[in-house]
């Protein structure tokens, strides 16, 4: 299972609050996530870091997946999990793929197929 940890920090140096995050949110993403703000992103403490860190909620990575994953393969498009899961997580804090990854996936799941 895959977790994006997120820490965002103004320049004081101060953590954010929650609902600092959800403004920095991008607008069409808002409505969606806030139908239970602690249910799709929450705070964790990283791993090795040993801070709070916000991240996207695991349970609700495996249920949007489940739909994304689903819907790749019925429009026989790019199945590559990490490349759909960074570009579906991405955007909600800021984090843009270039299009080269799904052009990427895309040669990949070709070669696949001929091999």
């Amino acid at each position: 299972l895959w977790v994006l940890f997120h820490l965002p920090t103004p320049t004081d140096g101060r953590p954010l609050t929650l609902d600092e995050i959800w403004k920095s949110v991008h607008v069409c993403y808002q409505a969606r996530l806030q139908e239970g703000p602690w249910d799709t992103i929450t705070q964790q403490e990283h791993p090795l870091l040993g801070q709070p860190f916000f991240v996207l909620h695991p349970c609700r990575t495996n249920e949007f997946m489940c739909s994304v994953m689903a819907g790749s393969q019925k429009d026989n498009r790019h199945r590559n999990y990490i490349v759909l899961w960074l570009s579906t997580v991405g955007p909600v804090v800021g984090l843009s793929l270039p299009l080269s990854y799904a052009k990427l996936g895309l040669e990949e799941n070709t070669n696949a197929e001929i091999d």
